[in-house]
């Protein structure tokens, strides 16, 4: 196919002009010339650029061909196994004619027995009716019915008083919705000990995409935080999992690490966060052009945190990150940006000013119902009103799938879109 990745062509030609410079250097000065030793670093990054994103294109292409030998497998399966089919049909028939006759049968046989009972003649005679006594003597029913149903609604009240003043967990997302009026745009299932229902988990993802899409906040250009109370209740498999759903649907969307101080999000891309990213890009040691990675898919690109830098919150705040948000808006569709959990940085709660919609992922079992608590007290000292929740509801079932891009899922925190390396509750 023809080679158009944009980015893979920028940085060739930038290749180009680094090797044209580094030539003339050369000749003028010798290699221990402070610039001649910058520009070869800056030849070096370049060219580890190229080659990744040579080899996610070689993984795309590996990808469509799988996709296309599983189609071809599939197919040939259904028309191998039309000859059974048709066998058991045929024992069905079979089976069906059987059951009739016997049924027939029977029928003549009841006939039979009806009028040879009607022409025989009794030899007994009925003294008295049995009768039934319409109350039972001992135990008395109603008694006890109403004895357990007091009992039962006091134990019932009793074990909620106690459940309530011993668990500081979110048990149910039922629960939250009780609790808040902060706007919940989607349920998502989390399975336990087994692989997860692919299908419901999809549909929950596009059911929190629609909602999205059609809050009083959306816009095209949204920027949208993921973020959570603590680390470990899966806002970066939201993060991840919504970029998909979008990019899947054709809008042209972005993802950003802006969790300086635990990055993931490149683990599931496969990109090493090492050469450049956020970080470089805030302290003015990258362009623009240098930290945006393309994926295995054309309409989803990635910025990951880059190398931990010992200030993440002067970066943060720094005036070049709402001018990077102003240009990007310009670009993609949709921008997703993975946080830090916002009681341990409160560089996030800077954030939230400025982007089009906050998600807070509430797990349950692990999200404390103080959490609620917190986020009103946002809303109303901090004057942030666009935030949203997102509910990880734990569900029991054993099934099996493949994610929405044709990845195997792992157990535990469940992810359809993606899993490392990407081939992308």
């Amino acid at each position: 196919q023809e080679f158009n990745d944009q980015s893979t062509i920028r940085n060739i030609d930038k290749l180009g002009d680094l090797q044209q410079e580094e030539d003339e250097l050369s000749i003028e000065f010798t290699a221990q010339y402070p610039k001649l030793i910058s520009v070869r670093k800056q030849i070096k990054r370049v060219k580890n650029k190229i080659l990744l994103n040579i080899k996610n294109l070689r993984s795309t292409l590996i990808t469509k061909r799988k996709n296309l030998e599983k189609e071809k497998l599939k197919y040939e399966t259904i028309l191998k196994e039309l000859p059974k089919q048709e066998k058991n049909l045929v024992g069905f028939q079979r089976d069906y004619e059987v059951n009739s006759k016997m049924y027939t049968y029977l029928l003549e046989k009841k006939s039979e027995n009806e009028l040879i009972k009607v022409a025989s003649t009794s030899n007994y005679e009925m003294i008295d009716e049995a009768y039934i006594p319409r109350e039972p003597i001992k135990p008395r029913s109603v008694i006890l019915l109403l004895t357990a149903m007091i009992v039962g609604f006091i134990l019932a009240i009793i074990i909620s008083l106690l459940r309530a003043l011993l668990i500081d967990k979110v048990v149910t997302h039922k629960e939250v919705k009780l609790m808040t009026r902060l706007p919940a745009y989607g349920v998502i299932p989390l399975y336990e000990n087994a692989m997860f229902s692919t299908s419901k988990l999809k549909e929950a993802y596009h059911q929190l995409a629609t909602n999205l899409q059609f809050s009083k906040h959306k816009a095209l250009g949204s920027l949208i935080l993921v973020s959570s109370n603590s680390s470990g209740e899966g806002k970066t498999t939201t993060t991840v999992n919504l970029a998909g759903v979008f990019q899947n649907s054709g809008y042209k969307t972005l993802v950003i690490d802006l969790n300086m101080r635990k990055p993931e999000l490149h683990t599931h891309f496969g990109i090493d966060q090492q050469y450049a990213g956020m970080s470089t890009y805030l302290s003015q040691r990258d362009n623009l052009g240098d930290i945006i990675f393309s994926t295995n898919y054309p309409t989803l690109d990635i910025i990951p945190a880059g190398p931990i830098p010992p200030n993440p919150s002067e970066l943060i705040l720094s005036p070049r990150l709402n001018e990077l948000f102003e240009i990007l808006k310009h670009k993609y569709d949709y921008i997703f940006i993975d946080t830090s959990a916002y009681s341990e940085a409160l560089e996030t709660l800077y954030l939230m000013k400025f982007t089009t919609i906050n998600l807070i992922v509430i797990r349950e079992k692990v999200s404390k119902k103080s959490t609620i608590t917190e986020l009103e007290s946002i809303v109303q000292e901090k004057g942030i009103e666009n935030i949203g929740l997102v509910l990880k509801s734990v569900v029991k079932e054993e099934k099996s799938g493949k994610d929405l891009l044709g990845n195997t899922p792992i157990e535990g925190e469940k992810q359809y879109i993606s899993q490392r390396p990407l081939k992308l509750n």
